[in-house]
């Protein structure tokens, strides 16, 4: 075509015939373009945007299911109305193992569906059996992120010790912008600070240091009370308008000296502790106990300074590399008698994967949010209460090899140069591909696929639509994922 003089009419000329419908048109068509080694797909989905006859082929079998499903002819809707019977299926038999408590006290709300009851305080969603828990429904604070810590176990002789592998006690670090009344003074002692709408904390139940040099701020009480930071004197406040001072507040939350020490091999009473992929659902509640028994986080406000004293116990320790237990790459320090190891020797040595033991959770707040807390509605909690995932545990070990037993690997990793050469997956004990998931992380995908395969009142075309978005979900969903605040939502 002839590019007309006007660069902005050339300009517009270029963008139109990009995307018009050159299917419809049919300039194309008669060019036929085969990808042998296509992949993903891509010069497929492109060639046939542009009306070409398009072939591929290739080796690997999901990039085959991948394609076949970006061909797909499905609609928005039918993809749509398979998402929620599958929330409506899933959801109620998982919400027991997510559903949280709240800051500040906040509880969820369980409802018996059959005549509108709310259930009491002592009700008990764990107890539930799973074909009684679509009687009812959860709304309230609920679990979107779990965080877990791999632990060294010591190769000393006489030793045992675990130790959680972090290079620092830094958990989160978070900036959040807010407005406030600036620049108030006390009546009292004539002290200056900024006066908060909010309380601006990333885990507002666990204790709080603030850093120094950080700026003086009070939080604005109900009924527009106010406490001087600098006195501690309580006056009232009147007529103060809309907040006009724009600032960010910077948050990190720590993991304290006493958890980052860890935990003996055995129990006092000569038990082995479980917690790694090997070991039984008993065994690895009396580990998840054990951890849970010294587990402590710290919330600090300001510039994050390279040591800090926890306000609760009176400890100091270093938020650096010297408060963490990891000297070098690939090592780590046994925590109990200080000698220095490679971690991948240690792992190796047991037979087994490293333990994990979960230490913070992040979790949402429907009610915070429309309250317009900062952060969205989301917060941090020390994982305190291990029932959940003990529960879950228990659940897995009884419905893998029951309903559920068709949906869940049970091969072993194939030998590949990135899983037995350059990686080798076996020494870090992840011998079959469920080594990589925790049980809990097992039991919602293994629901979530079944409820997609016994899906008969949708079409076998947009089942696999499902499957290949579920196959993405895996990745983000084992316990070898990491923590990335775009994705959180999706963590099980």
């Amino acid at each position: 075509m002839k590019a007309p003089d006007d660069p902005a009419l050339a300009a517009k000329a270029v963008w139109d015939v990009y995307y018009a419908n050159h299917q419809k048109k049919g300039a194309l068509k008669h060019l036929k373009v085969a990808d042998i080694f296509m992949g993903g797909g891509t010069t497929l989905v492109e060639g046939s945007r542009l009306g070409m006859q398009m072939y591929g082929n290739d080796l690997n079998p999901i990039a085959w299911f991948v394609v076949k499903n970006e061909f797909a002819k499905v609609t928005k809707q039918e993809v749509q109305a398979l998402l929620d019977h599958i929330e409506a299926e899933v959801k109620p038999q998982l919400m027991p193992f997510y559903a949280c408590s709240g800051p500040n006290g906040e509880m969820g709300a369980w409802t018996r569906l059959s005549d509108g009851r709310q259930m009491g305080a002592d009700f008990d969603p764990l107890a539930l059996k799973p074909q009684d828990r679509k009687l009812y429904k959860y709304v309230g604070p609920e679990i979107i992120y779990t965080f877990w810590a791999k632990h060294g176990p010591c190769q000393v002789t006489g030793c045992g010790h675990r130790t959680p592998i972090m290079t620092t006690p830094v958990i989160a670090i978070k900036s959040i912008s807010i407005k406030a009344w600036g620049d108030r003074a006390c009546p009292n002692c004539k002290g200056r600070f900024d006066l908060e709408p909010h309380t601006v904390r990333m885990a507002p139940d666990v204790p709080l240091t603030v850093a120094e040099g950080e700026e003086s701020f009070a939080v604005l009480e109900a009924d527009d009370w106010t406490t001087c930071p600098h006195c501690g004197h309580r006056h009232q406040r009147s007529a103060l308008g809309k907040p006009s001072k724009k600032k960010k507040v910077s948050l990190t939350l720590l993991a304290h000296p006493e958890w980052m020490s860890g935990s003996p091999r055995v129990a006092p009473d000569g038990t082995p502790y479980g917690g790694t992929a090997q070991d039984d659902a008993a065994s690895t509640a009396l580990w998840n106990k054990e951890r849970a028994s010294h587990l402590r986080l710290l919330e600090v406000r300001g510039v994050l300074p390279n040591e800090v004293t926890c306000p609760a116990t009176r400890v100091t320790f270093r938020t650096d590399e010297a408060g963490g237990n990891v000297p070098g790459k690939s090592t780590f320090t046994c925590a109990a008698c200080g000698t220095k190891q490679h971690l991948l020797a240690a792992i190796k040595a047991t037979g087994k994967t490293g333990a994990w033991s979960q230490y913070a959770i992040q979790a949402y707040s429907p009610a915070r949010d429309e309250a317009g807390a900062p952060y969205g509605g989301r917060y941090f909690i020390p994982a305190t209460d291990t029932s959940q995932i003990d529960a879950a545990i228990t659940e897995w070990e009884i419905r893998k090899d029951d309903d559920l037993s068709a949906y869940w690997p049970r091969s072993k990793i194939p030998f590949g140069h990135m899983t037995h050469q350059r990686q080798p997956l076996p020494d870090h004990g992840f011998t079959h591909w469920w080594t990589m998931f925790n049980p809990r992380q097992l039991l919602s995908l293994a629901l979530i696929l079944k409820t997609i395969c016994e899906a008969r009142d949708h079409r076998p075309e947009v089942c696999d639509f499902i499957l290949g978005v579920f196959q993405q979900f895996v990745r983000n969903n084992c316990i070898l994922s990491f923590w990335v605040t775009t994705h959180a939502s999706a963590a099980v």
